[in-house]
């Protein structure tokens, strides 16, 4: 039987009763519990951002859809407004009340427009930034809506620039808001960067310093976003992408980014993941120990930026949602 939590449990038994029942079972093997865990737990973390309030309305089976895709876009002010008043049974009527208690801008008329307003709001980002945000979302929607049937090469190559220049706006508009308003999702991105070896010849450059920059940024008295940095880093997604972080970036982490935090106390902000694995390299044959570094520096440097030519296709791909602020950089 696994030792998964209750509240995993019970999210199998809904939405994965095969594997439910798999992990019940006495003679399950670790390795089949890690590949349920793996394949289970990116729905099981939009689940459980549900509030228990909405979720106890449907014992025992999934939430409706509309529920489920605004838990997944990170409305978190919509589904307030659903747990606190149960009168309220679609996601569409707690955005409107939403949109008029936050002063949803006149100009935002789309729902998917408006949906991202209220998730940037909710994630934290400034109100111009979600207005612009929601904008951009809004122009792209018009695009999809009148675009040219039968286009030439030409004019498909001019449209698909066009798009990833609303896309871009996005992404500058995001560094931008982290940069003034929320130091510590910059902070983190950039880390994230130096893990996977994609930080720019000018970022590698000015990486110690702006990191330093960054710290002081967060610790100053005038901004005081340590405990939004801690916060942060506790979210299930940041704690899955630091499990991926190499010995160096955690050695960051751990000395420059948590200098401050007792270190009776780190222990909370470092990804179990990280543990197990420097547990398991320790332990290995030198042989394979070689093996795992040589590896490990050979992904770093083919995902170097000089080293990738993605299509038009792959970078929109590739491009920031304004659906997951926070999330996806």
């Amino acid at each position: 039987m696994s030792d998964f939590s209750a509240s995993f449990m019970e999210f199998l038994k809904i939405y994965n009763p095969s594997a439910y029942d798999k992990a019940n079972s006495d003679g399950v093997k670790p390795e089949e519990l890690t590949s349920i865990y793996n394949a289970n737990i990116a729905k099981y973390e939009i689940w459980e951002s549900i509030p228990a309030a909405i979720r106890n309305r449907y014992p025992g089976q999934p939430v409706p859809q509309d529920v489920w895709e605004a838990a997944q876009r990170g409305e978190i002010y919509t589904l307030r407004e659903m747990e606190y008043d149960p009168e309220i049974k679609q996601v569409s009527e707690a955005r409107e009340k939403v949109a008029q208690e936050y002063s949803m801008p006149a100009d935002i008329v789309s729902d998917m427009a408006a949906a991202t307003f209220v998730t940037a709001l909710a994630a934290g980002y400034a109100m111009e930034s979600c207005h612009q945000l929601a904008l951009n979302r809004q122009h792209r929607e018009d695009m999809l809506k009148n675009k040219p049937e039968n286009m030439t090469d030409e004019e498909k190559d001019a449209w698909m620039k066009d798009w990833l220049a609303v896309r871009q706006k996005d992404f500058n508009l995001i560094k931008k808001d982290w940069a003034e308003h929320q130091p510590e999702k910059l902070l983190m991105h950039l880390l994230s960067k130096h893990n996977r070896g994609r930080l720019t010849t000018e970022e590698t450059e000015k990486f110690p310093q702006m990191i330093e920059d960054l710290m002081q940024k967060i610790e100053s008295p005038d901004n005081n976003r340590m405990q939004h940095l801690l916060n942060y880093i506790k979210t299930p997604r940041m704690q899955a992408r630091i499990g991926r972080f190499n010995e160096e970036t955690m050695d960051i982490l751990t000395h420059t980014v948590l200098r401050k935090v007792p270190e009776t106390e780190r222990e909370q902000y470092l990804a179990k993941d990280f543990a197990k694995r420097r547990e398991e390299l320790r332990n290995m044959p030198d042989s394979a120990k070689a093996r795992f570094v040589s590896d490990n520096i050979n992904q770093r440097v083919t995902n170097l930026p000089e080293e990738r030519t993605l299509t038009t296709r792959e970078r929109l791909a590739n491009m920031p949602s304004a659906l997951n602020q926070g999330r996806t950089m």
